[in-house]
């Protein structure tokens, strides 16, 4: 922003001009729309003309071009749009997460009949059942645990970057905390679902 004096600003040649409003409460539905259709057509030979929604002349990273702005009647469709590429997403994540965990949980299950003769060895050198299941707790938990937070590590800086960019880019800041523990329990949901049936797979193939 460049601060000029009066007597300068009557020299100068106006670009754009800027009107904004703050309504008390939120704005109707089709607000934006019955706004447009108020302002007067324009000459498509004047300087300056919009052509469309596009025009050139701009300095920021990221522009909308549009005579007429609406905050609430434009967040339903930011929501939209953000719904139709995080769903996708998210679907695939799932399916990926299900694949791996399926794969480690299948090996996990087919080791058991290898570490059986070990625990067995234990028992009989007087480790209790109950010791015998918490060292196959931590076994589980170390083998399940080790890829799931090098995930979450790599994850959370690739999103810490794309917000970082986000809120320079628009100036909207974001409450990055909240998605990614949203996301991250989800996914921990399934993670740990997995992880129960193998520990009851597991300790029953040893018990045999």
């Amino acid at each position: 922003m460049v601060v000029v004096p009066d007597e300068v600003l009557m020299q100068m040649q106006s670009y754009y001009t800027e009107l904004v409003a703050d309504l008390d409460g939120e704005a109707t539905i089709g607000l934006q729309l019955k706004l447009k259709e108020l302002l007067p057509e324009e000459d498509p030979d004047a300087e300056g003309h919009v052509a469309g929604d596009l025009c050139c002349g701009s300095d920021t990273i990221i522009s909308v071009v549009e005579l007429c702005l609406v905050r609430d009647n434009l967040l339903p469709e930011l929501k939209y749009m953000l719904a139709s590429i995080i769903l996708p997403l998210f679907y695939i994540g799932r399916v990926f997460v299900c694949v791996a965990v399926t794969v480690l949980s299948v090996q996990q299950v087919s080791d058991a009949a290898r570490y059986r003769y070990r625990y067995d060895v234990l028992s009989k050198l007087g480790l209790s059942r109950t010791r015998i299941e918490r060292l196959i707790f931590k076994q589980l938990a170390a083998f399940y645990l080790c890829p799931a937070l090098l995930a979450v590590v790599i994850s959370g800086r690739m999103i810490l970057f794309a917000s970082d960019r986000f809120i320079m880019m628009t100036g909207v800041p974001t409450v990055v905390g909240g998605f990614f523990g949203k996301s991250a329990g989800l996914f921990f949901g399934i993670y740990l679902v997995y992880f129960a049936v193998t520990y009851v797979e597991f300790k029953r193939s040893v018990e045999r």
